[in-house]
């Protein structure tokens, strides 16, 4: 089993997940030891395949019967990992910050992506670089971990300390053969790029990054013509043809975040005031609110109340009205 660990390991890294989601789906998983369980489910969850992480993990982690030999810190790790990957932040955030990060500082790292996915990039900040700064995180850790930082840095908008960090970056990854850091490098020097209007600089990142990233997963594939259309849209000062079709896809694979993106950076680039909107009332997320009114252009504010009409030939109308029904005044049909 542990040639095989490794053989999947190199796989990832080399940029060939279709080809470790091939063996990993071709396991036994009733028969994977408990002392591989762990390592084997880290692998299934860095290409998506959470399902088999969760299968090794949660009899593990959250056997009804207490087991002869409990969890470790690093089962628990793992297992906070995967579900910080499959959305459930709640309970990933408190079974990382019950660990010791101390002496497992890739809880820092699970935790700082944790708010990568509510585009809180400012407080992921801090706890990538405690991560990366930590003595004992190896070199390919913290080379993860770096990337993992710039994306911060260039969201929040610190281009040179982004620059820096990405020169160093992209020439590890190329010498270390790291492909798919290597391509997510790209990636992120195509949004720096972008953020200086040096739109012949994007194009020729994302180019590049999807020579490397091509056939590694249609999500990764679906960041490059992400970038490539946003940038076109910039260019141009009106959203390509390609557009609809880009947002189509991320709809049909659930990538809703990449949608509400799309939408926001057209709503700027076309000055569609009714779309900044719907992505400002439509987010839960705080800091992606935030972000929005930096950005996008509204100059009479944002208004205390919104009706979304995506179809604009019907009226709004009042389905619920809460502060009548709290005063008890409406009770609301089909609310009983």
């Amino acid at each position: 089993m542990l040639n095989l660990i490794q053989q999947i390991d190199s796989m990832i890294k080399s940029s060939d997940a279709v080809g470790a989601r091939e063996l990993l789906g071709q396991l036994e998983l009733n028969k994977v030891a408990r002392e591989d369980a762990r390592q084997v489910a880290a692998l299934a969850r860095r290409v998506g395949l959470c399902d088999i992480s969760l299968h090794l993990l949660n009899p593990i982690v959250r056997s009804p019967n207490p087991l002869k030999v409990p969890p470790t810190e690093e089962e628990k790790l793992e297992y906070g990992a995967v579900l910080m990957k499959v959305g459930a932040l709640e309970q990933s955030r408190r079974t990382l910050s019950e660990l010791n990060s101390k002496r497992l500082p890739d809880a820092l790292f699970f935790l700082a992506l944790g708010y990568f996915s509510e585009w809180d990039y400012t407080a992921a900040l801090p706890l990538l670089r405690e991560f990366v700064e930590h003595p004992s995180t190896s070199d390919y850790q913290k080379i993860v971990g770096r990337v993992n930082l710039t994306a911060c840095l260039v969201f929040e908008g610190h281009l040179t300390e982004a620059a820096g960090q990405l020169n160093d970056l992209l020439a590890r990854t190329r010498e270390m053969q790291l492909n798919l850091l290597h391509g997510n490098c790209l990636e992120l020097q195509a949004q720096l790029a972008l953020q200086q209007k040096d739109f012949d600089g994007v194009k020729r990142a994302l180019e590049a990054a999807n020579e490397i990233l091509r056939g590694t997963s249609s999500i990764s594939e679906l960041y490059v013509r992400k970038w490539l259309t946003i940038s076109e849209g910039y260019r141009t000062g009106s959203m390509p043809a390609e557009f609809p079709k880009l947002r189509g896809d991320a709809l049909e694979s659930g990538q809703w975040e990449v949608v509400r993106d799309c939408d926001f950076h057209a709503g700027v680039i076309t000055e569609n005031r009714e779309m900044i909107l719907r992505c400002y009332f439509g987010t839960p997320f705080e800091a992606y609110r935030r972000r929005l009114l930096k950005h996008a252009p509204l100059p009479d504010g944002v208004p205390d109340s919104y009706i979304d009409k995506p179809n604009s030939d019907l009226e709004p109308s009042i389905i619920l009205d809460v502060e009548a029904a709290a005063a008890g005044d409406q009770q609301g049909e089909g609310i009983k």
